[in-house]
């Protein structure tokens, strides 16, 4: 299993996260983190794409604390 970020940076109206890490915690469980770099956002999507597949577009949804 390889994972790779998908960091999308539109037109720089939005400052792109840093500091991205992933951390496997099991065969199907990861714990991500990132520093966020913009203030204007509600949240996050997570896309995924599994090796040699295509993109899965918001496979989960995290809010902004």
């Amino acid at each position: 299993l390889k994972l790779v970020p998908k960091v999308v940076q539109f037109q720089n109206l939005f400052q792109a996260v840093t500091n991205f890490e992933i951390e496997q915690l099991s065969g199907t469980s990861f714990k991500l983190k990132w520093q966020d770099n913009y203030q204007g956002e509600d949240g996050f999507a997570i896309d995924r794409k599994i090796t040699g597949g295509t993109w899965t577009e918001n496979i989960f949804s995290v809010e902004k604390l």
